[in-house]
C-alpha cells in the first residue's frame, strides 16, 4: 500500500509503479518495497529509519483534535473505506481509536482562519492534482489569508521549484527573490 501511496506523489514514479504493479500478480514485491522504503526512509545499507514517521505522529497530535469517542471512529473508518477502498486491508469499517486518542499532551493547535498580519501579500501555490495535499485547501488558505493564488495543473505532490513546470518555477522564484507577485491569481498549464 505504501509502495503505492509514495509512487503517487511524483509522475515520474508511475511507470516504475506499473512494473511493480505488474510484479506482484507475479508473486514479486520487490519494485513496492522499494518505493515503500523511500516512503519511510530505510536506510538500505544497515535497514534502520529515519525518524521521520514518529514526528509526522507528534506534529499530527500537536495539532490536532482527539477522537476518544469510538461511534465518530466507525463512522469515520465506514467513510474513508467508501471513499478510498484501497486502505481497506481486508478487515471492513473498525472503531479502533488512532494513536492521538492516548496522546498525554493536549493539542497546541486550534482550528479557525489562517491570519499572518504584517507580512507581504503572500503566494500560495497549490496543484489540481495533487494527490496528498487537496487543491481546494490551497484556494482555502490564499482566500484566508488574501494571498495571492497560483494554481497549477499537475498530478504530483508539489510543483514549485521542483524543475517540472517553468511557469510554476518562474513565478515562485520571481516571488521569492523580489516579492513579485502575478497581477492577478494566475494558472500554470501542465507542463507549461
Amino acid at each position: 500500500m505504501y509502495g503505492v501511496i509514495t509512487a503517487m506523489y511524483a509522475e515520474a514514479l508511475w511507470p516504475f509503479l506499473a512494473e511493480g504493479l505488474a510484479q506482484v500478480t507475479q508473486g514479486d514485491g520487490s519494485n513496492l518495497l522499494r518505493l515503500a522504503d523511500s516512503y519511510y526512509e530505510r536506510n538500505p545499507d544497515d535497514g534502520s529509519y529515519s525518524n521521520l514517521l514518529e514526528a509526522f505522529q507528534v506534529i499530527n497530535c500537536a495539532d490536532s483534535d482527539r477522537i476518544t469517542d469510538r461511534a465518530v471512529a466507525r463512522r469515520i473508518s465506514e467513510e474513508s473505506i467508501r471513499i478510498a477502498p484501497f486502505y481497506d486491508a481486508g478487515f471492513g469499517p473498525s472503531d479502533v481509536l488512532e494513536l492521538c486518542s492516548f496522546w498525554p499532551v493536549p493539542p497546541t493547535s486550534a482550528p479557525g482562519p489562517v491570519q499572518a498580519e504584517g507580512v507581504p501579500t503572500v503566494l500560495v501555490v497549490s496543484s489540481t492534482g495533487d494527490p496528498a495535499t487537496p487543491y481546494e485547501d490551497g484556494v482555502s488558505l490564499a482566500q484566508q489569508m488574501g494571498a495571492r493564488l497560483l494554481t497549477v495543473e499537475n498530478d504530483g505532490h508539489t510543483i514549485a521549484l521542483q524543475g517540472g513546470n517553468p511557469c510554476a518555477d518562474e513565478t515562485t522564484t520571481r516571488y521569492l527573490v523580489d516579492l513579485t507577485l502575478p497581477a492577478t491569481d494566475t494558472t500554470c498549464a501542465a507542463g507549461a
